[in-house]
């Protein structure tokens, strides 16, 4: 019942948002959690500003601060001064705290040395305490003896301690002033760039800036230099607190895709347990939000991914290898050398599995002449296979268990539309009635084999849908404080719902309503048919 009421609320929101188009409607749908938080950011930095207005004009040339970054930068530099005796000490630290620093690397199998400094390390006020803003730069010769200066951004996550590394702009002063510090964002373009000239004109700030980030406060033009060489780096620590070990990819270093570093200062970190099938697993595929900020943990490139991919085959993940041979194909329309990497991949597998996914991708292989030569009849058999498991699939939703299953959610569902409906009239004028369904196509989805859990898809045309804005009144009478009462007309209102309302009807009549059940295989002909936690039925088919 929670549910339904829950999903009934949601469309009302929903439908009011279309129908108002009011940029408030984001206001609805967000997490109190996060409204609440940005009542609280907005409120202190309307405080701030109206202090900083207050004072005098050579005080109003000072960065912009909150008394929580005040006392976050009192616990860091604590932190720091403590961390600094643990590393003189030789005591194994966090490896969070331990990134900073210089690193001795190679890359081509050991053939060719690199260096890598990570000057700064920041929290990321963009997305969650997870995941810190790093800069650095790789040093290093390419394969052809030329040198190699490159500045690098990336993150660090704490999820499983990974590092990502990639070539950019270098950072600028500007930047560290409108973004890190969120001036041109919370303050407007004016304040950021009056931040931007206090930091400008603080010398101290200017010169532990260029120390820090090894580039000028104040580049020609304000302009950095775009990188000429790409590099994508994706490491994880190594699980004896000794150095680093991952992905490595550029277009300088052909051939090359592993890196191995270790701490120039011979800082070691505490013990962790090793990159397992599962860590590797999630570093390829894994994605997550917090409330409305988005964010990925996941490795930015296909190589990397095929790198982590690797690690959770050699574990004995069975699904690693398709995602790899998936990668491969992705990879070989810019080098067509990749599509006989994801050839082998599928042919290995397709000799042990009945899997649609690999039938129909070698089956393409084959049939363009990708990775392998052409071979037309080989193509049409495992397209045939894939075909077959399709019917099996498709007899599954079509029967009549599982279609009487259906019938009777879509029913109780249309029962919670039309509490939806009447109170979308009651809070807007506009009259919907599109509620009666028919069903017009069963369809299978993400069919892998009949032995693993696929879903039905139930398609279903609204039966001459009524959407109307009749309820809404041509006048209305209004009170005054007084007690006095007039009418006024209500025309523009009236005209404005009735064009929303048409337009809602011709979306009712053109978009289908879906319904999707999973459908888990037990064995033989018994299945069980979800649609959600609470509503599922086991069936056995004739």
């Amino acid at each position: 019942m929670k549910n339904r009421l829950s999903r009934a609320v949601t469309a009302t929101l929903l439908y009011l948002c279309a129908l108002t188009a009011l940029s408030g409607c984001v206001e609805l749908t967000m997490h109190p959690a996060t409204r609440e938080w940005k009542k609280q950011q907005e409120e202190q930095m309307r405080q701030i500003a109206k202090e900083q207005q207050s004072q005098p004009e050579q005080d109003r040339q000072k960065p912009l601060s909150t008394p929580y970054q005040s006392e976050w930068e009192k616990k860091e530099k604590e932190q720091k001064a403590k961390l600094q005796a643990d590393i003189q000490a030789g005591k194994p630290v966090p490896v969070k705290f331990a990134l900073q620093g210089s690193y001795n690397g190679s890359v081509c199998n050991g053939k060719i040395n690199v260096e890598i400094q990570i000057t700064e390390q920041a929290k990321n006020e963009e997305t969650p305490l997870k995941i810190d803003k790093v800069y650095g730069w790789f040093r290093s010769f390419d394969q052809q003896g030329k040198r190699l200066e490159i500045f690098l951004r990336g993150e660090y996550s704490q999820i499983g301690a990974f590092l990502s590394l990639y070539s950019a702009k270098p950072i600028t002063l500007k930047e560290i002033a409108e973004i890190e510090y969120g001036r041109g964002l919370l303050f407007g373009k004016e304040n950021g760039q009056r931040a931007f000239e206090a930091l400008k004109n603080n010398k101290e700030y200017v010169t532990q800036f260029e120390k820090t980030y090894g580039v000028p406060a104040i580049p020609k033009d304000d302009l950095s230099p775009v990188p000429t060489v790409t590099l994508n780096i994706d490491i994880a620590r190594d699980s004896k607190g000794q150095g680093w070990v991952g992905s490595f990819e550029s277009d300088a270093y052909k051939e090359c895709n592993e890196i191995e570093m270790i701490s120039k200062s011979g800082t070691t970190t505490a013990e962790l347990p090793p990159v397992t099938g599962q860590l590797a697993w999630g570093r390829a595929f894994h994605r997550t939000h917090n409330y409305d900020m988005r964010t990925y943990y996941s490795a930015r490139t296909p190589t990397a991914r095929i790198y982590w991919l690797r690690i959770s085959e050699r574990e004995g993940n069975l699904d690693a290898p398709y995602h790899i041979a998936t990668l491969y194909e992705d990879l070989g329309k810019t080098d067509a050398q990749n599509y006989q990497h994801a050839f082998q991949y599928y042919s290995a597998q397709a000799e042990g599995l009945n899997d649609v996914r690999i039938q129909e991708k070698l089956a393409r292989l084959y049939e363009n002449g990708l990775g392998t030569q052409k071979n037309l009849e080989k193509a049409q058999q495992l397209y045939r296979l894939a075909g077959e498991t399709r019917k099996k699939a498709l007899h599954v939703c079509t029967s009549s268990p599982i279609k009487n299953f259906a019938d009777a959610v879509m029913k109780r569902s249309q029962q919670s539309a039309k509490g939806a409906e009447l109170l979308l009239g009651m809070t807007t004028d506009i009259r919907v009635n599109a509620t009666n369904l028919r069903l017009i196509a069963i369809e299978p989805e993400d069919v892998v084999s009949m032995d693993k859990p696929f879903a039905c898809n139930f398609f279903s045309k609204r039966i001459d849908p009524k959407v109307d804005a009749e309820l809404v009144p041509d006048g209305r009478y209004i009170e005054g404080p007084y007690g006095d009462i007039r009418w006024e007309d209500n025309t523009l209102d009236k005209v404005g719902k009735t064009a929303i309302a048409g337009f809602m009807q011709e979306m009712a009549k053109a978009v289908p309503v879906i319904t999707r059940f999973g459908i888990i295989p037990y064995g033989g002909v018994r299945y069980q048919i979800v649609y959600d936690s609470s509503t599922r039925m086991t069936v056995e088919l004739n």
